[in-house]
């Protein structure tokens, strides 16, 4: 699924981004260096955990829409509310 690959891809990039973000906040609130790090580290723990459930769940429904009975034009539907 490389339109999977490119949405990682982005969401990867997005997320950096915000982790950047919110170092700066934390910097310029004046919490400890050390802390702030360890907010960092602990939000992207949490950040890989959910790509992890995210992935999996997506795999889940791949091979659910596969095996089921369904349509083009159904399968089609499916997609679309996915990847919204």
């Amino acid at each position: 699924m490389s339109g999977r690959r490119t949405q990682t891809s982005d969401s990867t990039a997005h997320i950096t981004d915000l982790l950047l973000k919110m170092s700066d906040e934390i910097s310029r609130n004046g919490m400890p260096r050390g802390s702030s790090v360890k907010v960092i580290k602990k939000a992207c723990k949490h950040i890989r955990t959910l790509h992890g459930e995210i992935d999996s769940l997506s795999d889940r429904i791949a091979e659910l829409v596969a095996s089921a009975n369904i349509g083009r034009r159904e399968a089609e539907i499916i997609r679309n509310l996915l990847q919204q």
